[in-house]
C-alpha cells in the first residue's frame, strides 16, 4: 500500500488511481509533491465521501448485468425489486418489457465484457438532489458500435439502488440519436 506521506511521483499518483479508483484513469502532473499528496488525499476522501461499498464501475456494471439478464429473460421483476421504490412505482415489469423490447429484438446485449470495458462520459458525481449520476459506454456485442448508458442511483442505508437509467445503442458510425434511447425514471 502507498504511504501519502511518501513521495509521489506523477506515475505512482497515476497507478494509484488506477488501482485504487476503479473510475476512470486521472494523471495529474504536478511538480510540487506536496500539491499532488494533497491532492491525493482530498480526492480520496471525496470519493469515499459519495461512494457506498460499491464503485461506480461495479454498480454500472451489476446494473447492466443485471438489465441484460432481464432482457435475455423478458423478466423484470428481479431488476424492479432491486430498484429504488421511485423506480418501482413508475415502471412495471410489463411497461420496462414494452421499453427495452427494441434491444430483445435485435438480439443486442447489454452486458460490458468487464467493469473495465466501460468508458466513462464524464466522472461519476452527486447531483444537487444527492443521486450517484453515472454515464458511460461501452463496445456492443454482437454487432460493432458502442453500447451508451446514463444512470442515477439513491442512496439507501450503506447500498445504492437503480433510480433510473437510459440505454442506446450507437452504430460504429452514427451519431447520438436521442431518439432512439430508452429511458426511464
Amino acid at each position: 500500500m502507498l504511504n501519502i506521506s511518501q513521495t509521489l511521483t506523477p506515475r505512482k499518483l497515476a497507478a494509484l488511481w488506477l488501482t485504487c479508483a476503479g473510475v476512470s484513469a486521472l494523471i495529474v502532473l504536478q511538480s510540487d509533491t506536496r500539491s499532488q499528496s494533497r491532492y491525493l488525499r482530498e480526492s480520496l476522501a471525496q470519493w469515499r465521501s459519495i461512494t457506498p461499498p460499491q464503485t461506480p464501475s461495479q454498480l454500472a456494471y451489476r446494473t447492466l448485468q443485471s438489465l441484460d439478464r432481464a432482457i435475455s429473460s423478458n423478466d423484470y421483476t428481479q431488476l424492479r425489486a432491486q430498484a429504488a421504490a421511485g423506480f418501482q412505482r413508475q415502471n412495471s415489469a410489463r411497461a420496462l418489457a414494452t421499453i427495452f423490447a427494441p434491444f430483445r429484438k435485435a438480439g443486442l446485449s447489454l452486458a460490458p465484457q468487464s467493469a473495465q470495458a466501460i468508458v466513462w462520459s464524464s466522472p461519476p458525481a452527486r447531483d444537487p438532489s444527492g443521486r450517484l449520476r453515472i454515464n458511460g459506454t461501452f463496445p456492443a456485442k454482437p454487432r460493432s458500435g458502442w453500447i451508451t448508458f446514463s444512470m442515477s442511483f439513491n442512496e439507501t442505508g450503506k447500498q445504492w439502488q437503480l433510480f433510473s437509467i437510459a440505454t442506446n445503442y450507437k452504430p460504429q458510425a452514427d451519431k447520438p440519436n436521442p431518439s432512439r434511447q430508452a429511458r426511464l425514471q
